[in-house]
């Protein structure tokens, strides 16, 4: 067998890789459920181990624009607040550790009529609404602050409205009705920089890398931003090392027919019922590496997880 004419010994730095890999996956067990993993997800299952169910919740991303009409939600409960927020520029975004899973939610989302006569008594309307939106935000109302954007797109749909309210409902982790709010706003207007951002921001919650790029390529072509091109970049190495995976999986397939998401070379080893416990001991108590050092196939498995995980 291959494991017999591998090394008894992982070098240092090949240790620690893999312990970092483990110590991860054990603070954050919701990197299970990426794809990336899925093939040692799909293992730990078949051993009968429990994955903890994903978590959703994910911390309210700011908007990335700095149309100079755009508001950003300015600290709450402070005197003298003025009508109309100011305009804060975003830091670089930190890349995603682990995806959450979000589950649809337009049904219930309220559209504007496209092609609307706009009358002056129903741009006044919305200009009111607008307000009301802004008002709601600055005390930290953003279920109110949508409530009056989504009346001043009834009274008079406008892609600045609906690229506002995408802003909102990314705040409340709702990448779905985001995406929907964009791309009615790029339907009425096709260079807004605004909205390519903010939904470029939504797919890459979703981790649908090829589409988060696109989007944030062309807003940043609009509206140039130095520090909006860090998160793109961060989407963008992201994607190229998703492309290499898909690369390599399928020079990996054969005739042989296995588990999806599995490499023939780990599954080689997965196959044998002794190495599942002590992976989990590994991922529960990642020195408990140290005790199998002298075995072979253990120590050959390891490294082909580690290299993976790198």
């Amino acid at each position: 067998e291959n494991y017999r004419h591998s090394s008894n010994k992982m070098n240092a730095a090949d240790t620690q890789k893999l312990k970092s890999f483990i110590e991860i996956v054990a603070k954050n067990p919701n990197l299970l459920h990426t794809p990336e993993l899925d093939f040692f997800k799909q293992y730990l299952i078949s051993l009968g181990a429990t994955i903890p169910e994903p978590k959703t919740q994910f911390p309210p991303h700011s908007c990335c624009d700095h149309d100079h009409d755009h508001e950003h939600s300015p600290p709450i409960n402070k005197e003298n607040q003025p009508k109309e927020v100011e305009e804060v520029e975003e830091e670089p975004e930190e890349e995603l550790e682990e995806i959450p899973l979000f589950a649809e939610d337009t049904a219930s989302q309220e559209m504007g009529v496209r092609d609307k006569e706009i009358t002056d008594e129903a741009d006044e309307k919305a200009a009111e609404f607008k307000q009301k939106a802004i008002d709601a935000q600055n005390e930290g109302n953003i279920e109110g602050a949508i409530s009056n954007y989504t009346n001043a797109i009834k009274e008079a749909p406008s892609a600045h409205l609906y690229a506002n309210r995408a802003h909102l409902f990314l705040q409340l982790n709702k990448p779905h009705s985001a995406i929907k709010d964009c791309d009615e706003a790029l339907n009425i207007n096709s260079d807004s920089a605004k909205a390519y951002k903010l939904r470029g921001k939504a797919y890459r919650l979703l981790a649908r890398w090829e589409e988060s790029a696109r989007d944030l390529r062309l807003g940043n072509k609009l509206d140039w931003d130095d520090g909006f091109y860090e998160i793109q970049k961060l989407v963008e190495e992201k994607l190229a090392q998703v492309n290499e995976r898909r690369k390599h999986q399928k020079k990996s397939k054969n005739s042989t027919e296995i588990p999806a998401g599995l490499y023939p070379d780990i599954l080689e080893y997965l196959q044998d019922p002794t190495m599942g416990p002590i992976l989990q001991e590994i991922m529960q108590n990642p020195d408990a590496i140290n005790k199998y050092r002298t075995n072979p196939k253990v120590m050959e498995l390891i490294n082909k997880i580690s290299s993976f995980a790198s």
